[in-house]
């Protein structure tokens, strides 16, 4: 998931709260458009290396959780059975110690 998120910011320009706020239904793979919540929508146009990134985390989340019925695009093991809010991703306030991002 982080390199998915290091892709819709560093890329894409999104936002934290835009990345938090990503539903399911936002992400259009067939046409690689996410749809961003912003005062006027605007469509952000995945590149290939987001979209594979995308479907990677898709994969891994569903492989995780297959049950879940959190609509957020993003969640985590804290946020994945509660779905009112999106999650409060650890990537917002610190930065990522992983080397692999």
């Amino acid at each position: 998931m982080a390199k998915f998120v290091v892709a819709l910011v560093a890329v894409h320009g999104l936002g934290r709260r835009e990345t938090r706020y990503l539903l399911l239904t936002d992400l259009d793979r067939a046409r690689g458009r996410p749809g961003v919540h912003r005062v006027l929508r605007h469509t952000a146009y995945l590149d290939e290396v987001t979209l594979a990134l995308a479907s990677d985390w898709l994969r891994d989340r569903h492989q995780r959780w297959p049950l879940t019925t959190n609509p957020y695009l993003l969640v985590s093991r804290q946020t994945v059975a509660d779905d009112r809010l999106p999650p409060s991703p650890p990537w917002s306030s610190t930065p990522s110690t992983d080397p692999s991002v």
